[in-house]
């Protein structure tokens, strides 16, 4: 890197008024389809994943020195600012071929402007940069046709290529999403082996999702003898990682002495953990904890925050536990109406047991109740889902 280049870069930061910022480790903070495993990076909003695959320690095109990775790392930054000195330098050296450039304005352009109007330019500048070897933009093009994102068509193959070349450049979340596809048998056949080399390939780099996906095949015996010790062992390194289905097994296992002595006070740590991320399924957990006493206290005040928060997150059993405590006055004060609303949010979900608990409470209602309850549920059916 010549330190004309070098200056150029610093000079427009500073022009731009940033202040360098420690970059953080990226976290897999990923949904769950079950208690226990989940597909790496899914659901999440583009920008917030591309951002930290940006500022996580990836492999880069080049293998720039630490100089030139601060550089880049304080460009993209500046860009998601909406800096257009940081961006006209970006632009220039993406211009005269720099890979990681290429990248980071594709970044920019899929995620600052809507999804579809730039793509096509942003797609050939990932394009372009991968076939340079640029490591992540591989693994972006792998995604794009795998999922079908921002409006392109869902390609499988094609994903398969990108995937298994980003994969070979070195990128620690490639292997995992072969681990997936493998796993599930989703555009290729299933093959747990394959599936069990390319999750340890990927734990390998450091990717929390392979780390919680190697415990739960150890836990289970995919492709591996079943051992409790060593799922519990992978759990807990993908969960310091802050990986928040690791969090949540690792709660869940203390709770249930799984692998590891129960501990009540471990158990509500973790899975607060995984709630402090978002996670449903820990939000859910930790609400039972507190309504059934397993700690060996009642706590139902507790229990009602923690089913709300599922509810307010539009988990179909978080709004029926939610509304079954407003029936009862379990934690929070009695009504009825509110009940009658959470079990229709519940139901319109497919909750068979809010559908029933609809039914109890109806009965019950007079027709002021009713009236007030009826409108406000059809308020939301009108409604689509975590609208």
């Amino acid at each position: 890197m010549s330190i004309n280049r070098s200056s150029r870069w610093r000079s427009a930061l500073l022009a731009a008024g940033f202040i360098p910022i420690l970059a953080l480790p990226v976290r897999a903070d990923t949904p769950s389809d079950s208690p226990s495993v989940s597909e790496p990076s899914r659901g999440l909003v583009e920008l917030t994943e591309m951002q930290r695959d940006t500022l996580a320690h990836l492999p880069w095109w080049g293998n720039p020195d630490p100089k030139r990775l601060a550089q880049l790392r304080e460009a993209w930054t500046a860009m998601t600012v909406h800096s257009d000195t940081a961006r006209a330098m970006v632009e220039k050296d993406a211009e005269a071929g720099d890979a990681n450039a290429q990248y980071l304005l594709a970044g920019v352009l899929l995620d600052t402007l809507g999804p579809n109007e730039h793509y096509a330019e942003a797609e050939a500048l990932l394009l372009k940069a991968a076939q340079q070897g640029q490591p992540t933009a591989a693994y972006w093009l792998g995604k794009i046709r795998d999922r079908g994102m921002y409006g392109r068509p869902v390609d499988k193959a094609e994903g398969l290529y990108w995937y298994r070349l980003a994969d070979a450049l070195g990128h620690p979340e490639a292997p995992a999403q072969l681990c997936w596809l493998y796993s599930e048998g989703m555009g290729v056949p299933r093959d747990a082996d394959q599936a069990l080399a390319d999750c340890r390939r990927a734990a390998g780099r450091g990717s929390s999702w392979a780390m919680n996906r190697l415990g739960y095949m150890y836990s289970w015996g995919i492709a591996v003898p079943r051992d409790q010790d060593k799922a519990f062992e992978w759990m807990m390194k993908a969960a310091v990682a802050g990986q928040p289905v690791a969090e949540r097994n690792i709660g869940e296992r203390y709770l249930h002495g799984n692998g590891v002595a129960p501990d009540p006070v471990s158990a509500i740590e973790w899975l607060s953990r995984a709630g402090d991320q978002g996670d449903v399924e820990a939000y859910l957990q930790l609400g039972q904890i507190y309504r059934d006493g397993l700690t060996g206290t009642v706590d139902l005040p507790k229990a009602a925050v923690w089913f709300y928060r599922a509810a307010e997150k539009g988990s179909p059993a978080g709004c029926y536990e939610f509304g079954a405590a407003l029936e009862e006055g379990h934690g929070v004060s009695k009504d009825v109406v509110r009940a009658y609303v959470y079990y229709s949010f519940a139901s319109l979900q497919g909750s068979a047991k809010a559908e029933g608990a609809l039914v109890r409470l109806k009965a019950g209602l007079n027709s002021d109740e009713l009236d007030r309850a009826t409108r406000m549920a059809d308020g939301i059916r009108s409604r689509k889902p975590n609208e």
